[in-house]
């Protein structure tokens, strides 16, 4: 499993224009993608969000719990099961450890908060951890085009 975290403030992009440029990318690249949401309102935020981020492209999505959600290329869930068959996950919140990262992912991006405060704390240790575990966690600057 390849560990990405990615830091808002340094890519300077809000966290949902932040996901839905990662999302997009990945996409256009020929992954499966699994947004996990913090809560209903962020879902639907993300899910508003990638229909209108990039008038000129579309990004194939939904909201898991649909009929057809083992079938959609990009699904936004709260739940940490691989519902779409996804070889990509982008965490909008952080794990606890590396550990705690849900299984079955080629790549796992984690987004680094803009604010300090506790969930810029996990991620640091997160981080630390999974470096400590020999994970080689990678942390990115800036977001593909």
């Amino acid at each position: 499993m390849e560990l990405e975290f990615v830091n808002l403030k340094q890519c300077g992009r809000a966290p949902g224009e932040a996901v839905a440029r990662l999302a997009a990318w990945h996409w256009r690249q020929g992954a499966r993608v699994l947004i996990l949401a913090a809560d209903p309102r962020q879902a639907a935020g993300l899910d508003a969000l990638l229909w209108t981020f990039d008038p000129a492209s579309f990004v194939p999505h939904a909201l898991a719990g649909g009929a057809d959600q083992a079938d959609e290329p990009v699904l936004i869930s709260q739940e940490p099961a691989n519902l779409n068959h996804a070889s990509v996950l982008i965490m909008t919140k952080p794990p606890a450890s590396p550990q705690a990262v849900p299984p079955g992912f080629q790549r796992v991006i984690v987004l680094i908060p803009l604010e300090d405060g506790p969930d810029l704390h996990a991620c640091r240790d997160c981080f630390r951890l999974a470096r400590d575990q020999g994970l080689n966690p990678a942390h990115a600057t800036s977001l593909p085009l």
